[in-house]
Order: structure tokens, then C-alpha cells, then sequence
């Protein structure tokens, strides 16, 4: 699917582009007004074509610049040239300029893009012709080197930390003996993550961008398929950042998610990944056992415990819990697979709650796991006071 950018003020102008796009079979087209929100977009989501006026405000109801388009181009030139650039370059840039000399001169430093300047002129809709013969150009080279295949049901899968995902093998295997040939499964492996850049933000963000760029590849090849992801641990981090920071037009055709041993914060508010993605429901999976969530609640920073407790809300009945006993590993075998199958293909779950009634004990230990990190800070903070007393 190829994905265009465009950044135009003027309706009529993004119109008859967006008229012209759609004859030769463009949809997937996001259109934003102002130099922000293109910055924006092109820091979440890659596009493959940016079509870019030059006279643009700079964010929403500003004055109207005559350059500030032209400072986007600069903006995305000097990103090229730095070790970690935050946008995504396009790989086709169209500038609709009154002086198409100036865009050029700046045009000469992208050496992997394809960059196009054309005068625009608001008595003639020559300038967009010659951009549709562009675009079409690029499609066309485009259609050769990504092949796209036929539509099929595909579950990816995501394992968590401290682990290379053998349980994915043993789902794998799994399909193969229930003759489901007509399910691509797809593993997102990654590297032997290391619990202490677990612990840490920054470290989770490249995980995260290698997960996008999975994504984007698999829409690319698969633009028809229905798409349901089954995360584990870390996994279900990587797999809601991503969600978050895709755009919908990028993104696959998302089904349903199972989410097992889930470290995120239980009061995580699902409603607006539901709605983006019109998700037919979100399986969360617990272990009453789970001790490395616990870990995960009390020290890891913006991370939780859902898959311990459960998510709090339903969301009319789109996300729905399930408590098994046993550990944070504990769902890997064929019973649970065909579970899984069941309500990926249904939505249909086995409703398990093997929770035990409150007790003056249980009720107890509970609340002390809830406030862990509010005890492990006022614990470090007092030491801190201690020490700079003596």
C-alpha cells in the first residue's frame, strides 16, 4: 500500500490531489495543514511520498509563511545527516512552489529520495498532472520490488524478556498438527533482552521501532490480510507503543490481540487503541502466580501489573480478563493454544477465574503489592534524609 503525506492549507488544493491520487488507486492519504503536524506525522509514520506546499503556517490558524515549507525540506535534510534521525524520510518529496529553482538547490542533498519540484499555478491543474505521473512512476517500481501476497488469516506474536520465544515454536508446531494451513504465523523475535534495559525507557524504544518496521513491512506485503497478535510479557509493551505510534493508514488490518503476562499498568486506558483500529476485542490473560510482575510493578518505570490483576474496565465488554493459576510462563501449552485459536477465530473465551474468595489475609498482601513502589520511594527517600543529616 503506498502511503502519501500531504501538507496543504487550501482545501481546494488537497482536493483536487487527493481527486487525482484516488484514479490511480491511492487511499491510503493523510492530510495535515500546518508545518507541526507534518513534523509530526513524519516522526510517528512513514510515509512513502510527502507532497508539500511552500506557503504553509506554522501550526494550526497561524499566519501563512511563503517558506515554510522550504524549512520543512531543510529540516528533513539536516535529520539525514545525523546519527539518529527522528523522522521518517520519505522516499518521494513533492514541492508545489512558485519558484521551483529555490526547492530544487535544497533538493540536491537527498541522496536516496526522490525529490520533485513543480510551480503551481491556480489557472491551469497541469502541476498536479505532472505529479500523479510522479507518483505513478514510483508505484510502479515500487510494485516490483515489494511483491504483494494473498490474503490470508496471520497471528504474530511477540515473546517478552530473558528469553529467545520457545514457546512460538511450540505454537508453530501446534498449527502444523491442527492441519491450520490457512494461518501465516509470524514471530517477532528479538535480541536476549537483559532485565536491567527492561528497567530502563530508553532502552525499550528500539525494540519498540523494530516492531513498527515489522509492521509497515507486513502491511506492505500482506495490505489485505487480517491481522491478530498474541504478545507475551515485554512483548505486550512493544506491541501497545506501537499501536499507539502507528499511524492507521500505515498500520495492518488488526483483528484481535491476546495479551498474556502483561506488564502494563492495569488502569491502562484501551478505548482509544479500540476505537483507532475498530478492534473486535483484546484477550487478557492472567497468572495469579505471577511473580516477575510484581517486580515489573514495583521498579519498573511506567510499567505494571495487568497481567497479574487484570485491566480495570471493560470497554463494553471488548476487553475481557482471564485468571489462571500458575506462573508468568505458565500459558504455553496446547490447551491454551486452542483456546487461543477459538477466540481469535470467535471470540469466544474459555472463561477462566480461578480466583479465590477475599480473605482478611489475601486482602492484605494485596494492598501491600499495590503500594510496593510508594514503599520502595519513601524508603529511598528517607535513607537520602538520613544521610544528609549525619
Amino acid at each position: 500500500m503506498i502511503r502519501v503525506l500531504v501538507v496543504e492549507d487550501n482545501e481546494i488544493k488537497y482536493n483536487l490531489i487527493k481527486e487525482k491520487l484516488v484514479t490511480i488507486g491511492v487511499t491510503a492519504i493523510c492530510n495535515v495543514a500546518n508545518i507541526y503536524d507534518a513534523e509530526t506525522e513524519l516522526k510517528l509514520s512513514h510515509f512513502d511520498i510527502l507532497i508539500l506546499d511552500m506557503q504553509l503556517p506554522m501550526r494550526n490558524l497561524g499566519k501563512k509563511l511563503d517558506n515554510a515549507g522550504l524549512g520543512l525540506l531543510r529540516t528533513l535534510k539536516h535529520s539525514i545527516n545525523k546519527r539518529k534521525s527522528s523522522f521518517k524520510i520519505p522516499n518521494v518529496i513533492i514541492g508545489l512552489t512558485e519558484h521551483p529553482e529555490i526547492f530544487k538547490k535544497q533538493a540536491k542533498s537527498f541522496s536516496e529520495q526522490r525529490v520533485f519540484a513543480y510551480q503551481y499555478n491556480n489557472c491551469s491543474d497541469d502541476w498536479a498532472v505532472q505529479i500523479i505521473i510522479s507518483i505513478q512512476e514510483y508505484v510502479a517500481t515500487k510494485e516490483i520490488a515489494v511483491e504483494k501476497k494473498e490474503a490470508m488469516k496471520i497471528i504474530y506474536s511477540i515473546h517478552g524478556i530473558m528469553t529467545f520465544g520457545e514457546w512460538q515454536t511450540d505454537f508453530d508446531d501446534h498449527l502444523i498438527d491442527k492441519n491450520r494451513n490457512e494461518i501465516k504465523h509470524v514471530k517477532f523475535q528479538y535480541n536476549f533482552f537483559p532485565i536491567i534495559s527492561f528497567l530502563i525507557p530508553y532502552f525499550r524504544k528500539k525494540e519498540v521501532n523494530s516492531f513498527v518496521k515489522e509492521l509497515l513491512d507486513l502491511q506492505s506485503q500482506y495490505p489485505d490480510s487480517e491481522v491478530d497478535i498474541i504478545a507475551h510479557s515485554f512483548g505486550t509493551y512493544i506491541l501497545k507503543q506501537a499501536a499507539e505510534e502507528m499511524s492507521l493508514i500505515s498500520s495492518p488490518n488488526f483483528n484481535r490481540f491476546i495479551l498474556c503476562g502483561s506488564v502494563l499498568k492495569p488502569k491502562y486506558p484501551f478505548s482509544d487503541l479500540i476505537n483507532k483500529y475498530t478492534l473486535k476485542g483484546i484477550l487478557n490473560e492472567c497468572a495469579l502466580s505471577d511473580f516477575p510482575l510484581i517486580l515489573s510493578h514495583s521498579v519498573a518505570w511506567g510499567l505494571g501489573m495487568a497481567g497479574r490483576v487484570g485491566f480495570k474496565g471493560t470497554y463494553v465488554d471488548a476487553v475481557k480478563n482471564q485468571y489462571r493459576e500458575g506462573g508468568h510462563s505458565s500459558f504455553f501449552n496446547k490447551k491454551t493454544f486452542d483456546e487461543w485459536l477459538l477466540y481469535l477465530d470467535t471470540g469466544i473465551t474459555a472463561g477462566h477465574d480461578a480466583r479465590k474468595k477475599v480473605t482478611l489475609y489475601s486482602a492484605i498482601k494485596n494492598t501491600v503489592i499495590y503500594f510496593l513502589p510508594h514503599i520502595a520511594l519513601l524508603g529511598i527517600v528517607g535513607f537520602l534524609i538520613i544521610k544528609l543529616a549525619a
